[in-house]
């Protein structure tokens, strides 16, 4: 598979809401909140919206099928 890279530029309130978020998300599941760079973070929220994104387009694809 080949892979593109993107840049995006986020505020830095996106980041700390993010960062935030983050640690709320890793204290309910029990984990170590791990101290994480602005990129892993990024990194971290966009892979979950592709996943996101991904059965979404799935979902539409399905039903497109039928």
């Amino acid at each position: 598979m080949t892979m593109k890279k993107f840049q995006v530029e986020l505020p830095e309130d996106m980041l700390e809401k993010m960062r935030h978020g983050y640690a709320a998300k890793r204290r309910q599941g029990g984990y170590e909140v791990k101290n994480i760079s602005d990129e892993e973070l990024a990194e971290y929220f966009m892979s979950m919206g592709l996943n996101y994104v991904d059965r979404k387009i799935s979902e539409i694809l399905d039903k497109e099928k039928k």
